[in-house]
Formats: structure tokens, C-alpha cells, sequence
């Protein structure tokens, strides 16, 4: 049976005529519920939320996004943020922790100008449509995939490597990783948007191994150094209380063998922090959602506050025609083991870098074609970006001027 016979209050929400935002607390979200509140969250709140379809999945349906940001303030520079969940839609609880994000935000005006006047927020809370609409209308036992592949296992980084059963080649697992790495439309949309958006932090909600896991989750890969990841996911889990009868709420590194997940992917493509959130319960009775809600709130709020408080450093990088342009942004104590670049934004020309204040380095700016830049680094709290512009090599300027 389909998960629509133990949802509870379910034909209540899709009964009601007009929306409140505390609609989004009545009960557990199909597709149709999900594009309903997104398209009405939208409307009610013009200045503040942005309806995004950011793909369409393997069975064509629609792939929604949500971006909170503070319109009424410049949108120019502001750091992108994504939360996004159900990318396994059997565990529906993961879409309540989106919606969790949304309703705080913008049902506190302390909330919208703390956080929505410096980020731009994403919100996907149903990554797997195909999957969900499995999953509430044919059978509560399925849902995890799309429905071929196991979403969360084809992303193209470290695609297969690891051999094990929860990365399989067998169409027929759970955890079957596609035909080809990044084959599957809905891992294409939000590598797309990765690409786009070029988030300094993520989440991805899950249920229902009560932790948090930091990249790299593959054993054998080595995180930069300072390994800055994982000192803001054990400060984010610090101090939560989950409700789980048996499991404490901890930071980890995984819970068993993967690769070609959306975390790393993330993590090596971006420098993302990027993270998974292991919720403590899988599908409860829905009054008991709150509770949970209530307890890992400080997980998403305690990521925005030490991008908040932390000290950073934030560029806007220009050519010398002083338009927005990529370069290689690197420092001498900041080591990197798998071969990660870290790079300027090619639309607006800004490098945010979370720092680590026991070093001091020097920060060194490469692009083919101009002269090198290297200078103190001044890590700051305020979002202020630094202006850089580059000037275009003095060898490449005169062999230019010879060829005429």
C-alpha cells in the first residue's frame, strides 16, 4: 500500500482553500502538497521567496526549489546556502526538516534580516519526485530510488570505487549506483545548480541514523588541512539532544562504505561544506515530528551562525575591464591531498573561504593570461567582499601588440 493510507491527516491539508504558513506543520507532503505550499509560500511572500523548477525528473515531473533571500536588500554578493531533501523519498521526515527551514525563516523577522540579508537560501524539499510519487501511491516498502537508481549514489566523484554493497552495480539493490556516473536526470539538475549557485555550505537531510556526517565520507580520501569541515560539524552537533530511545546524536565521518554520493561531490567540486544530517526517526506518527524538529533545529541554524560569526575571507574578482571573472584562489597553509581547486565565481567573481584562525597566510590569485597576486590574507567577519582586480601579463600584452 502506498505511504497516502498512513499519512495520518493527509486528505485534511489537500482539503484546505487557503493557505497559511502553518499549513506546512499539518501532516507529512506528497508531490502535489510539496508544489502547492512552494507555489504558495512564493506568493504570500514576494520579497522573500523565489519558485525555482530546477529540472525535471526521469518520469518528468517537475524538480522545486525554493531560494529565501531579502529582496528589499541587494542581492549582489550575497553567499548561497542549500538545503535540500528527500533525495531517498521513502523517508519523508527528510522533507519536513525543509520545511522546518522555511517556516522558522519566514515566520520570524529576526530570522529573515539575521539570515536572508546576507544568504541566498535554496530549499529542495523533494529531490526524488519519481521516487515519492512510488512511494505514496503504489507502496510504502519502495521510494528509495528514482525509480532505477539510487540518486545518492551517482554523483561523479569516486563513482564505484568503493565495490561494496551499499554502491552496487546490481539493478536490482537498493543502492544500485546507474549505468554511468551522473546519468540520472535529477543528478544532473542539482549538479547544475552546484555549478550555478557554487554553495559555501549544504545539507542533506536523511533519517534515520541520528548523526551527522562530514566529508569526505570515503575512507581512504584525506581532508584538506586545516580540515575546517570537520571542525564546524562537531560544533554543530554539540549540545543536541535527540529523542532516539538507543543511538546519541554524533559527528562522523560515515555510516558504512559509499561513493559517488552528493556530499563529496560537493565538498571536492566547490569546497562545499557539505553535509548529511541523519535524522532520529524514520516516518514517526506525525505529532511526534515537532519534537524532532525542535531538537535539530540547531544543527541548520548552528551551520548559518558560524558562517555568520567565524572570520572569512570573501573576494570579488575582476579583469581589467573590471567585469566579474574565475581565477584560482590558493594559500601556502592550506593543503589540499585529492587534487581540489578552489576557484573564483565565473558570473560574479566572488571566493568565500570559511578561515582558520591559528594561520596567517598569504593568499595567491592565478589566471591564464594575467599576472599572479599574492597578498596578506585579512580574514574578516563582515561580509564585505575585498575587491581584487587583475591586470592582464605584461608578456602576453606585448606579444599581443607585436602580432599587430
Amino acid at each position: 500500500m502506498g505511504f497516502k493510507y498512513f499519512a495520518g491527516n493527509y486528505q485534511n491539508q489537500t482539503n484546505k482553500e487557503l493557505f497559511q504558513l502553518t499549513d506546512t506543520k499539518l501532516g507529512y507532503k506528497d508531490n502535489n502538497l510539496n508544489e502547492y505550499y512552494l507555489h504558495s509560500i512564493a506568493k504570500r511572500y514576494p520579497h522573500l521567496a523565489e519558485l525555482h523548477s530546477i529540472g525535471r525528473s526521469k518520469e518528468n515531473r517537475s524538480i522545486l526549489a525554493l531560494s529565501l533571500s531579502n529582496n528589499r536588500t541587494t542581492n549582489t554578493g550575497k553567499i548561497p546556502i542549500l538545503f535540500h531533501c528527500s533525495i531517498h523519498a521513502n523517508e519523508v521526515i527528510a522533507t519536513e526538516h525543509c520545511y522546518d527551514i522555511i517556516y522558522s525563516i519566514l515566520n520570524s523577522e529576526t530570522s529573515v534580516k539575521k539570515y536572508l540579508d546576507v544568504f541566498r537560501i535554496w530549499v529542495i524539499p523533494i529531490l526524488n519526485p519519481d521516487g515519492s510519487e512510488i512511494f505514496w501511491q503504489s507502496s510504502h516498502l519502495t521510494g528509495r530510488k528514482n525509480p532505477d537508481v539510487d540518486l545518492n549514489r551517482n554523483f561523479p566523484f569516486q563513482w564505484g570505487k568503493s565495490g561494496g554493497k551499499y554502491s552496487s552495480k546490481n539493478r536490482e539493490s537498493p543502492y544500485y549506483i546507474g549505468m554511468a556516473e551522473g546519468s540520472e536526470l535529477e543528478t544532473k539538475a542539482l549538479i547544475a545548480l552546484a555549478n550555478k549557485q557554487r554553495f559555501a555550505a549544504s545539507i542533506s537531510y536523511h533519517a534515520y541514523a541520528n548523526s551527522l556526517l562530514i566529508p569526505y565520507s570515503i575512507e581512504s580520501l584525506i581532508n584538506p588541512e586545516p580540515d575546517i569541515a570537520s571542525s564546524i560539524g562537531k560544533n554543530m552537533t554539540a549540545g543536541i539532544r535527540s529523542f532516539h530511545p538507543e543511538k546519541e546524536f554524533v559527528a562522523k565521518k560515515n555510516l558504512y562504505p559509499v561513493d559517488g554520493v552528493d556530499q563529496d561531490y560537493l565538498f571536492f567540486q566547490h569546497g562545499t561544506l557539505a553535509y548529511v544530517m541523519e535524522s532520529s526517526h524514520l516516518n514517526p506518527e506525525y505529532h511526534l515530528t515537532r519534537t524532532i524538529m525542535d531538537s535539530f533545529r540547531p544543527v541548520w541554524t548552528g551551520l548559518l551562525d558560524q558562517l555568520l560569526d567565524r572570520k572569512k575571507i570573501i573576494l570579488k574578482i575582476s579583469d581589467e575591464k573590471d567585469s566579474p571573472t574565475e581565477a584560482e584562489i590558493s594559500s601556502d597553509s592550506i593543503q589540499f591531498f585529492q587534487g581540489e581547486k578552489r576557484k573564483s565565481h565565473p558570473e560574479t567573481g566572488i571566493f568565500f573561504q570559511i578561515w582558520d584562525e591559528n594561520i596567517i597566510p598569504n593568499i595567491r590569485i592565478e589566471k591564464k593570461g594575467y599576472d599572479t597576486i599574492v597578498f596578506p590574507a585579512n580574514p574578516k567577519q563582515t561580509f564585505q567582499p575585498e575587491t581584487i582586480r587583475l591586470e592582464k601579463s605584461k608578456d602576453l600584452v606585448e606579444a599581443t601588440n607585436s602580432e599587430k
